[in-house]
Formats: structure tokens, sequence, C-alpha cells
């Protein structure tokens, strides 16, 4: 077991997008959609930055056809959780893509979206029209989050200072390596936030600030 833990850390760390942290628990945001698609009949799950798996694993027990996507390639750590768990290729089926780019076909249809903690990834633009595109793929809920203003990582962020539109900027190598992050982010206020997704066209049910500044909404 520790073992499998090392290595799941090693991982989280190595992509340069923080840590894993569905590897490990499920966060409030994560268990409210469990508990939604525990409500349905074989739901379709798109699983958006999945990571290593931790939450697809969980839709999955909880009765959810899942499709995971991420810019790293995991599929090989995917065919292991299939195997330990049983899962057929229909309740677990991993894409190695760039989000920007998912191609899916013309019919393709998902009852709900996870994306946790992969927006901020994105220049605000880019961000924007991801959200317009997932809108057109989904038929019930967002569950998605991003790392806000007031979080331990936006401390000493330079993008603080500088307009929505052009805020996509490195954190100081000090907090790069404290939060394994190393790519640009553009970090946002609660506002921000709630007038991107309704500038998408989603509504929203709810939105919150964790105690870790990490901004959420369904």
């Amino acid at each position: 077991m520790a073992k499998d833990i090392n290595q799941t850390l090693k991982h989280s760390r190595s992509t340069g997008r923080g840590v894993d942290i569905a590897s490990k628990r499920a966060d409030d945001l994560d268990k409210l959609c469990l508990e939604r698609i525990q409500e349905k009949n074989s739901p379709k799950v798109l699983d958006v930055g999945s990571g290593l798996g931790g939450q697809s694993v969980r839709m999955v027990q909880a009765g959810a056809l899942v499709t995971a996507v991420d810019i790293h390639d995991f599929a090989e750590q995917y065919a292991s959780l299939s195997q330990v768990h049983n899962f057929s290729t229909e309740q677990l089926h991993f894409t190695h893509s760039d989000i920007t780019k998912l191609q899916f076909s013309e019919d393709a249809q998902f009852s709900d979206i996870l994306m946790q903690r992969v927006l901020h990834y994105l220049p605000h633009q880019s961000a924007q029209i991801l959200l317009k595109k997932l809108h057109t793929l989904c038929n019930d809920s967002l569950y998605i989050s991003v790392t806000g203003m007031n979080s331990a990582i936006a401390t000493n962020y330079f993008g603080r200072r500088i307009p929505l539109n052009e805020r996509f900027v490195s954190l100081t190598p000090e907090d790069a390596l404290t939060f394994s992050i190393h790519e640009p982010v553009c970090l946002y206020t609660q506002v921000e936030f709630k007038q991107l997704l309704f500038g998408a066209g989603w509504k929203m049910q709810y939105c919150w600030e964790s105690a870790f500044g990490n901004l959420k909404a369904v």
C-alpha cells in the first residue's frame, strides 16, 4: 500500500500541475457529484482533467459510465485501475488529449461533467471557449472548481495586477516548488468565476469558496 501511495504522489507531482488531490480523497464537490449521479440510471459522465482517476473510479462505483480525459498519458494507470476493480471499457474509458482539442461525435452527450482544479491552466479566452463547448455536451450539471485569488497559491501571484484577459502567468519559483505548479495559471476572483460561467451559458445552482480559497460551483 505504501508503495502504491508513493507512486501516486510521484505521478501527481511530475505533471507540473499540482498534487492530484482526487487520488487521495474526495472533497465536498466530488461528494456532491457522487450523490447526484447515484440517483440516476447509468449516467454518462465526462471527467475533464481526470488525473490518475481517483474520482473517476468513485463515479464508476456510484453507477456512472465515465470517460476520463487528461493531457498526460495515464492510459497504463487506467488500464490497471480497470483490472483491479473489474471495470469494463464502457464503465471506464480513458482518453489522452489536450482538453482544448477534445473531439466527440456530433451526437455525443453526457449527463454530467466534472472539471476539478483544471480550468485555471488555460488563458481566460480559452477557458471561455471550452466552457461553451462543454455546455453543448452536457444534459444536466457541471461540477467545476478553480484556484481563487484568496488561496495560498495566489499570495504572491503577479497576475492579480493584470487584467483578466491578459492574466496568464507563472508562480514565483519558490511557490512553483511549494505547490508543484510549474505552468502558467489564470486565477480568479469569485465574481470573475461567476461571470465566466454565466458568459458561457451555464446557470448556477451553487457557488462557494472553500476554506482554502478554492472556488467551486454546480
